[in-house]
């Protein structure tokens, strides 16, 4: 069973609409990505989001990127 700060973070997640999202890549592109975040002081989900969010832009200039 779960413990209170996991049901806690879990209704948390829920309530602000984040998610869980996984993919799959080359392990070499991995590394690279994992060594490039932690020399740019930035967090691998950080650096995803920026991209993400930069997409968006790009390509879906009349929608406000959310998050």
């Amino acid at each position: 069973m779960a413990n209170a700060q996991t049901k806690a973070t879990k209704k948390y997640q829920a309530k602000m609409g984040i998610i869980r999202k996984s993919f799959t890549t080359h392990q070499t592109t991995a590394d690279q990505f994992k060594k490039a975040c932690e020399i740019a002081g930035v967090s691998q989900n950080a650096a995803v989001n920026e991209f993400m969010k930069e997409f968006i832009a790009k390509y879906l200039p009349e929608e406000k990127v959310d998050g």
